[in-house]
């Protein structure tokens, strides 16, 4: 049984158009309690416009998850997300030079409020919401079905009564050995996954490490003011720094 909720007029045509972020602005009811994890239908007057999940993060209350009336919110709804993901990422999966990468990138792929993250054949949900959180285990069993993993860990990116969960990050499979490095173009990197919600290295700045070793590294003094783990630095050297400061 889902919730039906009522668009604003002025908003119907964002959400027609696939603006994802349900926002409760949007809804002519703003003050209504809306419970997280539940599907809502969403309509504009009498006519059927999309269907999501409930979740809050950020400024938003939920994630619009398909704009077909006749398709199910099932275990084939977020496996063919998933496989469809993974798809697109064909060329990384089969490189030598790179074996950590986003594998699953939230609402670019279809499920807002949630990633997933691979780091030499180890897998990292993030979770950004108690709603997506509801459907952890139909997620992963579709996940499982379709990887081959070593293992897979999570990160809870909510709270709850104001609190972030505490609690084993690891989940399945086997964890990863205490000297653990991940390969990116060429470079290895040391991560660890059961150090909080950060592993060591931002998977999103590998256009900007791959820059630093093919292009502006060689023969330069680099002065990382960025440094977590110091991985820009790692990657300036590798393409030919003379020094670096992190």
């Amino acid at each position: 049984m889902s919730i039906r909720l009522q668009i604003k007029k002025s908003e119907a045509e964002r959400y027609r158009n696939g603006y994802p972020l349900l926002r409760k602005d949007s809804l002519q009811e703003e003050g209504r309690n809306l419970p997280e994890g539940e599907l809502f239908e969403l309509y504009d007057g009498n006519a059927w416009m999309a269907r999501g999940y409930l979740g809050q993060q950020n400024k938003g209350i939920g994630w619009i998850l398909s704009l077909r009336e006749d398709e199910k919110i099932d275990s084939c709804f977020f496996q063919e997300k998933l496989r469809t993901a993974i798809g697109k990422r064909h060329e990384l999966v089969a490189s030598e030079e790179t074996d950590c990468y986003r594998i699953f990138n939230g609402e670019g792929d279809g499920i807002g409020g949630m990633q997933i993250d691979c780091l030499s054949g180890y897998y990292v949900f993030q979770w950004y919401s108690q709603g997506i959180y509801k459907f952890r285990e139909i997620i992963l069993k579709a996940f499982c079905e379709l990887v081959d993993y070593q293992g897979i860990y999570e990160k809870r990116r909510f709270k709850e009564k104001g609190k972030y969960l505490e609690g084993e990050d690891f989940v399945r499979g086997k964890r990863h050995p205490e000297e653990f490095s991940v390969k990116e173009n060429g470079v290895l990197y040391k991560a660890d996954l059961d150090d909080g919600a950060m592993y060591g290295i931002f998977l999103d700045q590998r256009e900007v490490r791959k820059a630093l070793i093919r292009r502006y590294g060689r023969d330069r003094v680099v002065l990382n003011t960025f440094s977590y783990t110091g991985a820009f630095s790692v990657a300036a050297k590798a393409g030919g720094a003379s020094k670096t400061v992190s």
